[in-house]
């Protein structure tokens, strides 16, 4: 876990640039926003190109959104002081068309390839309606010590797997990190079917959300269960920009309020301990570590991103591949037989 190892030295880094005067950020708060793109590149320099988008996105909404709102998280049942900023974006639902002789047209689903497609690439990909996401970003303001981020369909839900990560963003195809099935303990989780097999998974209800952790030194977490749920309180007011470019897109943006609450517990990410002279063994993997974070209801100031334009890049055309020998040539290509 290259980007696991890289995140704790860079995070260490910054929290030395971030310490300098100790005050609560402000007025759009521009220096925080550089910390969460120095923290994006080096993710990226590490190869982990879909966190670092989310991590340029955070930034953007710190940038966009103003002074940042005072929330108390509970971690583990203690209370911490961390600023916290809000979102609701327009997510495109990215539809690709495949090669006239496949007659596919595909949604986007992750970046998976429909199996019977006779290209590699589509001919075009467009959006075809939009969902609203909305997103938390909060961050514990002395030292950026710890981030968390959630990600959720508006209204009331549950921890789900495979919700998409919309702060990664549609390059990313929106590449899920946490996810897990909500279990009847879960605070509001609804009771399972009468019927509903001992020992099977609980009905998973509602709009899905992920979240993430990021802690100094501990690395990530991800979300494994909990729920949470959020509501528009205002809309109208002025972002700090109008208009802002991002991720294949041109969006529209405004200022808002957002009602948000959870509880959910996340769990540790751990590398995969493997042995090369022993890829069937190695050392049993170490308990799993979790933590439970909650958020009484807040109202947190935020923006809201309205799609105005799609910008996606250009499709590059397939690469032809080598010619074909003509079976009655008499020559034989490297590597194959001769026509004889």
């Amino acid at each position: 876990m290259r980007g696991s190892s890289l995140f704790i030295a860079v995070f260490g880094s910054l929290l030395l640039t971030a310490c300098g005067d100790g005050s609560s950020p402000s007025g759009g708060d521009d220096r925080t926003a550089a910390q969460f793109e120095q923290l994006a590149d080096s993710m990226a320099d590490g190869g982990d190109y879909a966190r670092a988008e989310a991590l340029r996105h955070a930034a953007m909404i710190v940038r966009l959104t103003g002074d940042p709102t005072s929330v108390t998280l509970t971690i583990d049942g203690q209370s911490r002081r961390f600023v916290a900023v809000a979102e609701e974006l327009e997510y495109p639902n990215i539809v690709c068309h495949w090669p006239v002789d496949s007659g596919i047209v595909f949604p986007d689903s992750g970046g998976t390839m429909p199996p019977d497609t006779a290209s590699g690439r589509p001919d075009s990909c467009e959006p075809e309606g939009s969902m609203r996401i909305r997103t938390l970003i909060a961050w514990e303001p002395e030292r950026l010590a710890e981030v968390v981020r959630l990600v959720a369909m508006d209204g009331r839900g549950f921890v789900a797997p495979a919700v998409p990560d919309a702060m990664a963003g549609t390059s990313h195809q929106g590449e899920s990190w946490g996810g897990g099935v909500g279990t009847p303990t879960d605070p509001g989780m609804p009771p399972q079917p009468d019927d509903s097999a001992v020992g099977s998974p609980p009905v998973n209800v509602g709009p899905g959300f992920m979240a993430e952790y990021l802690e100094r030194d501990q690395d990530f977490w991800i979300s494994v269960s909990g729920s949470q749920a959020n509501t528009l309180e205002q809309e109208g007011g002025a972002c700090r920009l109008e208009e802002v470019e991002f991720d294949w897109a041109r969006y529209a943006c405004q200022s808002i309020q957002v009602r948000f609450e959870f509880t959910m517990r996340v769990q540790k990410l751990v590398p995969i301990p493997f042995d090369p002279m022993d890829p069937s063994g190695g050392p049993p993997m170490p308990p799993a570590e979790s933590r439970d974070i909650g958020l009484v209801p807040t109202s947190i100031a935020g923006a809201r991103l309205s799609l105005l334009e799609w910008l996606p890049p250009p499709i590059d055309p397939p690469t032809p591949g080598p010619m074909p020998v003509p079976s009655d040539s008499g020559s034989s290509a490297p590597g194959m037989p001769g026509g004889g």
